[in-house]
């Protein structure tokens, strides 16, 4: 029996963050899957609340993306995802802090889908607010791979899962919430490196996933 588990949802970016994070340290974890927002008996059971993503480490539970990156951090080998040093560690946070930035613009579109109401409206805000983002991206990568360096860190991690789905092509996606942000919000293909930076870091999901 794996003593990691993680409650999942496994679309929403916050999930898609935590779930990422274990690859990238090679842990093995089991994979609770939950398809909707219903039914979270089993993730107020183990957590005391309904939110995902939840990581079970035996007994403990710990819940938030931001905390459960510490927790893996602070308690498991591979990959650092924080760092030590007190300016990068700051210019990390930056990044987390970015990333929930970004996590407003998805909302305005993705809570559509969910609500099954159209707002022309807040789409094209969120298609203008979206689109003053890669700039920032590509001059932060422009001497980089990722974007504290050679290696992936919790600043990637924080901000590739709520744009992966600005780079999908909506013809080639099967879930309907994906596919309703995937025709509504896209990055430029003017950006390179972004787009590369996106793809490099989400093949990290092409892992298996145990279950």
């Amino acid at each position: 029996m794996k003593n990691l588990k993680l409650y999942t949802l496994p679309l929403s970016p916050y999930n898609t963050k935590v779930r990422l994070a274990l690859k990238l340290k090679g842990l093995d974890f089991e994979s609770i899957e939950f398809a909707g927002f219903d039914d979270r008996d089993p993730v107020v059971e183990v957590s005391g609340q309904p939110l995902t993503p939840v990581l079970t480490d035996g007994d403990k539970a710990v819940y938030d993306s931001f905390a459960i990156l510490r927790y893996l951090d602070a308690n498991f080998p591979g990959p650092r995802l924080y760092s030590a040093d007190r300016v990068r560690q700051q210019k990390i946070q930056e990044w987390e802090r970015f990333g929930s930035e970004l996590g407003g613009i998805l909302g305005m579109v993705l809570t559509q889908a969910i609500n099954n109401e159209i707002d022309e409206k807040a789409t094209e805000q969120a298609q203008a607010l979206l689109d003053t983002v890669p700039q920032v991206l590509e001059d932060a990568l422009s001497n980089s791979r990722y974007l504290m360096g050679d290696d992936i860190s919790a600043a990637d991690l924080s901000l590739v899962p709520f744009l992966s789905f600005t780079v999908w092509k909506a013809e080639q996606v099967e879930h309907p919430l994906a596919k309703f942000v995937a025709e509504r919000l896209q990055l430029s293909a003017s950006f390179p490196k972004t787009r590369a930076w996106i793809e490099s870091v989400m093949e990290l999901d092409l892992e298996p996933i145990s279950s």
